[in-house]
């Protein structure tokens, strides 16, 4: 997955979603309309009472080394990376998107999108730099559903709304729902060049 996605801030749920962050969060300003890398992303985790409550992250981690940020991970190797595999484990997350870009060997860019409002699997870590705390996150990825893979190889990892309770609160879970890609595409996608 090429690192840009969209949220409508009109869709209905994204603005109960919204709202509810912004509560929580007054003084975060949450990216909508085409979404970057490092941007603060609205983000779906589990509160301390183990709820599923709409939060924010920043999307990616930083890298020490190179200063190039990590936006996604692949799915198949998550749970053996040393960098992915303890907020794997512990801080998964989702993050909705109305649709998502991709950019093909020709250099087109691509929207696309399912018909409505998908999740992305993700997890997250905190981090603390001149004792402020920040939430970084990242966007697991899986080999292309076959109406994608005319355009890129990867895509992200999607879970249906009903399940994503147990993405993030059961690791057991989790790890098989990636063991069993074939079965986690949405219904179906369309694409528009932009």
């Amino acid at each position: 997955m090429c690192g840009r996605f969209y949220l409508d801030s009109y869709h209905d749920k994204v603005r109960e979603f919204l709202e509810s962050a912004q509560e929580k969060f007054p003084d975060q300003v949450f990216a909508t309309g085409e979404i970057y890398p490092s941007s603060t992303i609205l983000s779906l985790g589990a509160n301390q009472q183990g709820e599923i409550s709409p939060g924010y992250t920043k999307w990616g981690f930083t890298n020490p080394r190179n200063k190039q940020l990590l936006i996604n991970a692949r799915s198949e190797t998550v749970t053996e990376k040393p960098t992915f595999k303890t907020p794997f484990n512990k801080y998964r997350c989702v993050f909705p998107m109305t649709g998502y870009y991709e950019w093909d060997k020709d250099k087109k860019k691509h929207y696309i999108q399912s018909g409505d409002l998908i999740f992305a699997a993700g997890f997250f870590r905190r981090t603390t730099h001149n004792q402020q705390t920040s939430f970084e996150s990242i966007i697991l990825t899986q080999d292309s559903a076959p109406a994608i893979s005319t355009i890129h190889n990867r895509m992200p990892v999607f879970i249906p709304e009903a399940k994503i309770a147990q993405w993030i609160l059961d690791n057991a879970f989790a790890i098989d729902y990636l063991a069993n890609q074939a079965h986690n595409y949405p219904t179906y996608f369309t694409s528009s060049v932009q």
